[in-house]
């Protein structure tokens, strides 16, 4: 390998692969959800991402972000509040 594509030349250096955070690290950008009871506001459950609660909940973190965004009720059960 040439040295013009070692170290700080390499166009990936510094940069996280993709699939680096599959072992069950957290994402530096994932955001955290709290799934409440629909009845009762209380919290059922917090996940360390969409994509967690929506494996949890058996659908598509997209599907998640949209109930996060919008503050609906899912399925006439959960809540889903981004936690801080």
């Amino acid at each position: 390998m040439s040295d013009s594509k070692s170290g700080a030349n390499n166009p990936m250096y510094g940069k996280v692969p993709a699939n680096a955070f599959q072992s069950g690290a957290n994402h530096p950008y994932a955001i955290t959800i709290s799934v409440y009871s629909s009845t009762d506001k209380t919290l059922i459950k917090t996940f360390s991402s969409q994509a967690a609660a929506a494996e949890w909940l058996n659908t598509s973190k997209v599907q998640v972000s949209r109930y996060v965004q919008s503050g609906k009720v899912w399925h006439n059960k959960y809540i889903f509040r981004k936690s801080s």
